[in-house]
């Protein structure tokens, strides 16, 4: 094999352990933003519409290696029975010998780098003060498992909540920064609907190894409740999602075309409503995979319903 070939193979390889097919999540949530701008009328820098969303691709893939890296050594993905999935516990990269935890953190650095530096692109047009919610949303990101915070272990909602803020309002108020030049209080408060289906996807995950988190100290909801009783709490992320998107609507933060979006919470209620508390593993995996799916379609539908309002003059 050349040395070009087994670059690539490795690049694909880091690419696996960031999950980088779940990045449609974080992918149309920066649409929302940049949308969000344009439907308010405001000028737009169109030029950093490609960037943001590389931007957002290469940090969110970032922030799942780390994640991974921090996972394995705490040895919580090799105790987890999902470790050889190709969506959860280290992608079966670090925890299949098939890359070492210091590789793994080196690509999750580079990959980190590489968003910094669409950042500075972007902000040859929006301003230095676009750095503002990228490096917030990387911090978060990074202390979620990472010391000395690690505030993803200390469970009990916490991380939960830095999930929230980070792929929310500091994503989609971030995405309509490099839009806009500007910060938009109103994209970020946006980002509270994007942020919440996000988190049902972490939440969901849970379920898949709480007795391997318990066993490292990693105390999420699922750990700390028990599946019966996280399960029937899980039944607040659609009820919050729907209501934040009525709310934004009815404060004329959002038009009215954005309730299109409630298909989100109706897509995750769905799949949750089909599951049980002694529900097998990959059960609770396609509940994971679900709740993916409808936070993707709930970003994609919101940005669309944000250009068809401002083509409409809605």
């Amino acid at each position: 094999m050349s040395a070009a070939a087994a670059k690539t193979n490795r690049l694909v390889l880091a690419l696996k352990l960031g999950r980088a097919h779940y990045t449609t999540i974080v992918v149309t949530a920066t649409l929302a933003g940049v949308l969000y701008v344009y439907w308010r009328g405001e000028q737009v820098y169109w030029v950093n519409l490609p960037l943001a969303v590389l931007g957002a691709f290469f940090a969110h893939v970032a922030a799942n290696v780390i994640n991974d890296v921090y996972d394995f050594r705490s040895g919580v993905d090799t105790l987890a029975p999902t470790r050889d999935s190709p969506d959860f516990g280290g992608s079966n990269v670090l925890t299949g010998g098939l890359m070492t935890a210091g590789e793994g953190f080196a690509w999750g650095v580079g990959f980190g780098v590489v968003a910094l530096a669409f950042g500075a692109l972007i902000a040859l047009s929006a301003g230095w003060g676009v750095y503002l919610p990228a490096l917030a949303g990387a911090l978060i990101a990074f202390e979620y498992v990472a010391p000395p915070l690690r505030f993803g272990y200390v469970g009990h909602g916490v991380g939960e909540l830095g999930i929230l803020i980070a792929f929310g309002p500091l994503t989609v108020g971030g995405a309509g920064w490099a839009a806009g030049g500007r910060w938009s209080w109103g994209a970020a408060a946006t980002g509270l609907f994007v942020g919440i289906n996000i988190v049902a996807i972490l939440y969901c995950h849970h379920f898949t190894h709480p007795e391997a988190d318990r066993e490292v100290g990693k105390m999420s909801p699922v750990a700390v409740l028990g599946k019966a009783a996280a399960l029937r709490l899980a039944w607040l992320l659609p009820a919050l999602s729907a209501g934040i998107l009525i709310a934004l609507v009815a404060v004329r933060v959002l038009p009215a075309l954005a309730l299109l979006a409630l298909v989100a919470p109706v897509m995750f209620s769905l799949a949750l409503a089909r599951t049980k508390a002694d529900a097998s593993i990959e059960a609770f995996g396609n509940l994971t995979r679900a709740a993916a799916g409808a936070a993707t379609v709930g970003g994609a539908v919101l940005a669309l319903a944000l250009l068809v309002a401002r083509l409409l003059g809605w």
